[in-house]
């Protein structure tokens, strides 16, 4: 914990390109502006204050992990609260995502990691126009999610229970327009190689792909390295704790660090 405080003390210190000022992809600046920076709209507001309300709730759920498990609770029962706090995405990771899907308009977004529903919130409740399908192995969460996104209007979600082997491959054979994957699961090397593997044969230009926690141990830091380097991938962001990659065609690969 302490090396990565200190590394992300020198990418706060050293990474460029926070308001866009010297990237020349206009592809990127426009992302930097339109997605990166900027007010929260109404939807957001209405996740957020949902998300605090959740996070003192003292309900427990049996959690039964099916990836690398949680670095702070071993313990199998957890209050929704705590789940909130120590393994759901923060607002300023989720704002990121909820403006991807309102500035891209993916027609599908696929979700590894319902959780209790807090990122599928913010790949949900945007313009409406995307078709949400979200994978949990964990059924006592993704009935708590499916109840809870009730709440606040959320109905084009369509939750499947089970493993994202078995279930990822089902899925994307189906997808024939662009889509949205978001990888916030199996936090382990091999597993997240896999599934980019499979990602990337049902890809087309205008799809791209986010991975949460990028820097959650050295295994993942080491599949987002050979994520971003591979050929397949033309533009490549990293935000230290969340990345993204976009398969463009007709544009020099690029990889950018970004402070944010």
């Amino acid at each position: 914990m302490i090396k990565i405080a200190l590394r992300f003390i020198c990418y706060k210190l050293f990474a460029p390109h926070r308001k866009g000022f010297g990237v020349h992809s206009p592809f990127v600046f426009n992302l930097v502006c339109n997605v990166l920076n900027g007010r929260d709209d109404a939807e957001l507001k209405e996740i957020s204050v949902w998300r605090k309300k959740l996070s003192k709730d003292t309900s427990i759920i049996t959690t039964a992990d099916a990836g690398a498990g949680s670095k702070t609770h071993k313990t199998k029962g957890r209050s929704v609260g705590q789940i909130v706090r120590k393994s759901s995405i923060r607002h300023k990771y989720g704002r990121v995502i909820y403006k991807l899907v309102n500035e891209f308009k993916p027609s599908t977004i696929i979700e590894l990691g319902t959780g209790i529903g807090i990122s599928t919130a913010y790949l949900a409740k945007t313009s409406g126009q995307s078709h949400v399908i979200t994978i949990e192995a964990d059924a006592e969460k993704l009935t708590f999610a499916g109840r809870s996104l009730e709440q606040i209007g959320v109905d084009n979600v369509l939750f499947r229970n089970g493993s994202f082997n078995e279930l990822l491959p089902e899925i994307l054979k189906e997808e024939k327009q662009a889509f949205m994957v978001f990888v916030d699961g199996d936090h382990s090397y091999r597993k997240t190689i896999d599934y980019f593997e499979e990602i990337k044969k049902h890809i087309n230009e205008e799809s791209f792909i986010v991975f949460d926690d990028i820097r959650w141990s050295e295994d993942m830091e080491k599949a987002w390295g050979e994520i971003r380097r591979d050929p397949a991938v033309s533009i490549s962001i990293d935000l230290f704790f969340m990345g993204m990659v976009f398969f463009r065609g007709g544009v020099p690969k690029q990889d950018f660090v970004i402070n944010f």
